[in-house]
């Protein structure tokens, strides 16, 4: 079916701005990204993303002073509660697009996605996208395959941000090879304005006094590895004396684990470790004073905080799991560690700070390939896969 972006309409299912989170975030973005190429877009979002007694978090509200825009966004879906998916239904109904793009993430929506597009197909017609961010979650779900698979059943397109979630998605959902599957790589988070300063300022606006700062930056959960990075930076500090670690993120539950850690390795005096939710205006300031991004995640799919890091043309210290060495050049843009093994991690961390030239080269790599990910390029993608 082709179809003209003159009249073209487009309704997005997804939580947006001022819902936490990369995905409301990504959202939000791409929402801007449509409606600059001709698209009239509107998004039907959530008015919760999660049940207050499973959101291990403090708030689901983004509270920054420094806003997203959100051009066209109605607040009508809740993933556990039916009687909102009728209603999100007859509000796409009288919409009338020519497409509806859901985000997936998470097994949560899969009833709620998989009631809509089903009665959007059987009464409307009206074919549907799905851009998926995790085929499988990062944590456990009930019956997480079945409703995954419940709402992937009506899908037409699918949109990958890695090749190695299509390879997961073909295993997990082989019908989608007879579908149309289309890839292209997490966009930059280009979102940050905020004011552009030295690594000097940066670490005043912080308080940091050290010469040498690592960030580990992002909501905190256990498939994340932080309890590793702390091992290898305990390890680290025995060898490098002016090193500061910085914790810039939100525990999703229980912190006393990971501050017990810190006090029981010692390094209480070199981690920063604030236990929050960082707002727009204040991410510019952890980025431009880290020397380098560490990421010890135990498993992942792609990572927007590497595109926040590309961003800010920080090398990224990670693991080599998922598709991160899909973005993540080894000595080129960034540097490659084995999940969980805390000695190697503390290897690649002094070898970054020793090999006196490295930082430089992984800097200008960046540079080099940062184009790629490009909200251009990225619409470019979709505007094909939407139309095609």
């Amino acid at each position: 079916m082709s179809l003209r972006k003159a009249n073209m309409r487009i309704a997005i299912v997804a939580p947006t701005y001022p819902l936490r989170g990369g995905i409301a975030q990504f959202t939000s973005l791409m929402s801007a990204q449509l409606s600059k190429r001709g698209y009239e877009v509107k998004s039907f979002s959530f008015q919760k993303q999660y049940p207050n007694f499973i959101f291990p978090g403090k708030t689901q509200i983004d509270k920054s002073v420094e806003k997203l825009t959100v051009k066209s966004s109605e607040p009508v879906f809740i993933p556990y509660n039916p009687l909102s998916w009728g209603k999100t239904f007859i509000r796409i109904k009288n919409y009338h697009p020519a497409i509806v793009i859901f985000q997936w993430w998470v097994p949560l929506t899969g009833p709620g996605y998989g009631f809509i597009d089903g009665l959007l197909k059987h009464f409307c017609a009206i074919p549907s996208l799905f851009i998926v961010h995790n085929v499988i979650p990062h944590e456990k779900w009930p019956g997480g395959n079945f409703w995954t698979r419940f709402a992937f059943r009506k899908g037409q397109k699918f949109f990958l941000l890695s090749a190695n979630s299509k390879d997961e998605l073909y295993r997990f959902y082989p019908q989608a090879r007879n579908l149309k599957v289309t890839v292209s790589p997490h966009p930059l988070y280009d979102c940050y304005k905020g004011e552009k300063i030295t690594p000097q300022k940066a670490k005043q606006r912080l308080n940091i006094e050290e010469s040498k700062v690592l960030l580990f930056f992002g909501n905190i959960k256990p498939y994340k590895g932080l309890k590793t990075l702390l091992d290898a930076f305990s390890r680290v500090t025995k060898k490098l004396k002016d090193v500061r670690l910085i914790i810039a993120g939100e525990v999703y539950g229980s912190a006393k684990e990971y501050f017990h850690l810190i006090k029981e390795l010692n390094i209480g005096d070199k981690v920063t470790f604030p236990n929050k939710y960082i707002p727009n205006e204040e991410v510019g300031f952890y980025f431009q004073a880290a020397d380098a991004i560490v990421l010890p995640y135990l498993s992942a799919t792609q990572s927007g905080v590497v595109q926040i890091a590309f961003h800010f043309e920080k090398p990224v210290i990670t693991t080599d799991v998922g598709s991160l060495s899909e973005v993540i050049l080894n000595e080129r843009t960034g540097l490659l560690v084995k999940p969980g093994d805390p000695k190697e991690l503390e290897r690649t961390i002094l070898k970054f700070y020793q090999k006196k030239t490295l930082a430089k080269t992984l800097t200008q790599g960046i540079r080099e390939v940062k184009t790629r990910y490009s909200w251009d390029n990225f619409i470019n993608k979709l505007d094909e896969a939407i139309r095609e």
